[in-house]
């Protein structure tokens, strides 16, 4: 950063194309590197969260509006349908904006140009237990093999589909969103049809109770 912005002297454009390629796989690094740490200290109950009501309506508008330059640059058609009436939920906000995040960015990695991004919510009624909102993004991308569609939410799996694409992750971001939609008490499954596209589904529980509670039944 500091040879970036030249304060030890002028650079050349070769010189600064080098340093750009450096600072882009240093920042990549320490993603990978928080991702570890992150779903480590998850499984070990050592992450510190901080349940508050939030408007989960928001919280999608948000992660729409963050790949929005993205998918333009892709013509990639973004799409959102949500209940109008779904209620506030109880939760840890930054975290289920990570999930949001992390399922987008994953559909916006394996749709073609061209293509659709959809995000859609629902209230389910459960006779046996809680109301659930339930949260769904779909995309028209290349889609996964049945054999792997439980596979992809453990930590460091990566889908052979994927080999030589370059677009290979750390294979953690669909472990941290399972850990991070658990905690809170719900589930987290894909559909997929390969060729046509897939569909990732998380629920939240209208009634998730106390930090305590959670963290007991997570136990």
């Amino acid at each position: 950063a500091i040879l970036l912005e030249e304060i030890t002297g002028p650079l050349t454009e070769s010189q600064r194309k080098v340093l750009e390629v450096l600072s882009t796989n240093s920042d990549r690094l320490y993603r990978s590197i928080c991702s570890i740490l992150d779903l480590s200290k998850m499984e070990a109950g050592m992450m510190d969260y901080q349940l508050v009501p939030a408007d989960l309506a928001a919280l999608i508008r948000n992660s729409l509006s963050s790949v929005e330059l993205v998918a333009g640059n892709k013509e990639i058609h973004l799409e959102s349908s949500m209940n109008g009436n779904l209620p506030t939920v109880l939760i840890v906000e930054g975290r289920i904006q990570q999930v949001l995040d992390n399922l987008l960015n994953n559909a916006l990695k394996f749709t073609p140009k061209g293509g659709k991004i959809s995000v859609e919510t629902s209230l389910k009624k459960d006779p046996g237990g809680p109301d659930v909102i339930q949260v769904a993004v779909s995309d028209t991308g290349e889609g996964v093999p049945a054999e792997d569609l439980q596979k992809i939410f453990e930590r460091f799996y990566q889908s052979p589909r994927k080999e030589g694409t370059g677009r290979q992750g750390t294979g953690l971001g669909l472990a941290i969103c399972r850990y991070i939609v658990e905690y809170h008490t719900g589930t987290i499954w894909a559909e997929s049809t390969v060729g046509a596209g897939s569909s990732f589904y998380f629920t939240l529980p209208v009634r998730v109770g106390n930090k305590t509670e959670l963290t007991e039944r997570n136990t």
